[in-house]
């Protein structure tokens, strides 16, 4: 199975204190970032669970919702009920420029599906060089190594989420080597792979 081709020249690294100040973000708090579809799949109220209990105890950490679904009403209803809206931003749909700045500001990118194939967001937040927080289904643990380039957690359960956040928004990262984590995804790497692909194809096909 080949890899989705990425073009690590625009999803890549910027200055994070600049990219807040361009998009009016306290440089002093630490964002929690999640784009996708706001649809049951994608398990947004497990986040929300997780993030109110952390905001109870850490004053100076957000979130931040891009995306669109049915589950939006019933996400922020949610977010109200454990009195911590005031703390989240659903900022919809994002052009992809948007998206790579949102990845940029963000302190940990968190996936928390009940199903997933090989998820591009996972990829994209890497190579902007922000660890990933993801529940442990389909092809993600292939990418996520615990502690080398985020962390991975039993879907559904919320503790271990809230667990494997905080862990993720305490440690110091690299952004350079999660970026590398990723490496085989880089342009160059997946164009060779379609290349030695159709080379054995073509040299069936002679014979």
């Amino acid at each position: 199975l080949l890899d989705n081709i990425y073009d690590e020249n625009k999803f890549a690294i910027k200055d994070k204190s600049t990219i807040r100040r361009k998009l009016e973000i306290n440089t002093g708090i630490k964002i929690i970032f999640f784009a996708g579809g706001l649809v049951p799949v994608k398990n947004v109220q497990l986040l929300i669970k997780a993030f109110a209990n952390i905001s109870e105890k850490n004053k100076k950490v957000e979130l931040i919702i891009a995306g669109a679904g049915t589950d939006k009403n019933m996400l922020v209803q949610l977010s109200k009920e454990l009195h911590c809206n005031n703390k989240i931003k659903y900022v919809g749909n994002l052009s992809e420029d948007n998206l790579i700045d949102h990845f940029n500001i963000a302190d940990v990118f968190c996936l928390p599906s009940k199903h997933e194939g090989t998820p591009n967001v996972i990829v994209e937040s890497l190579l902007c060089g922000v660890p990933v927080v993801a529940s442990a289904v389909g092809g993600i643990p292939d990418i996520i190594q615990n502690g080398k380039n985020g962390y991975l957690f039993e879907s559904d359960n919320v503790d271990e989420l809230k667990e494997k956040l905080e862990n993720a928004l305490s440690t110091k990262w690299d952004r350079n080597m999660l970026r590398e984590s990723v490496s085989q995804f880089f342009t160059s790497q997946s164009i060779n792979k379609y290349n030695d692909m159709y080379t054995k194809i073509a040299a069936k096909e002679i014979e």
